[in-house]
């Protein structure tokens, strides 16, 4: 009795993990899906799904949505284009009681002066609604204790690093 019991009891551990790997998984491919999301839609320039999609304190730091959509109108300077953003990873989920966090890893490929470049940085995801929906903000050139100095909840578990310098590309 006492082995079925332990078996039971191993068994349901085993579950438990399996689960917790699976929802980690269907976090991280909702992360990503709804990064890849938010960077379509500043290619596109549907900068209401853009700033829906960004962490509400960088939208208030801008003034508020009306203001970063003109800011994002004026566009990032002349002769620069953003061609494509792709999502490369996506880190550990970061749970807490009020959030979930994670760091993704991308690639932007922009055309400057008529050159193609890339760079590789990290944007960080936050959901409030136990990964359901996500907002982001970049890490851009910062270290992970510059970000957390403005936005305090964002985790120190998280690793990220500052975006590279622009790479050419043949």
């Amino acid at each position: 009795m006492k082995i079925i019991l332990l078996e039971l009891l191993l068994f349901n551990i085993l579950l438990s993990s399996c689960n917790a790997q699976n929802n980690d998984s269907d976090l991280k491919l909702k992360a990503k899906t709804e990064a890849a999301k938010m960077f379509n839609s500043f290619v596109e320039e549907d900068y209401e799904t853009f700033i829906e999609l960004t962490y509400p304190p960088i939208v208030s730091m801008a003034g508020g949505e009306d203001a970063m959509i003109k800011i994002l109108q004026k566009g990032i300077g002349p002769e620069v284009e953003v061609l494509k953003i792709e999502i490369l990873s996506c880190s550990e989920m970061i749970k807490d009681s009020n959030n979930i966090q994670c760091s993704l890893k991308q690639k932007q490929i922009m055309s400057i002066d008529g050159q193609k470049l890339y760079t590789i940085g990290d944007l960080i995801g936050v959901s409030y609604d136990k990964g359901d929906s996500w907002v982001y903000l970049s890490v851009s050139s910062n270290t992970l204790e510059k970000v957390r100095s403005q936005f305090p909840e964002i985790s120190n578990k998280l690793k990220v690093s500052p975006q590279t310098k622009p790479i050419l590309i043949d």
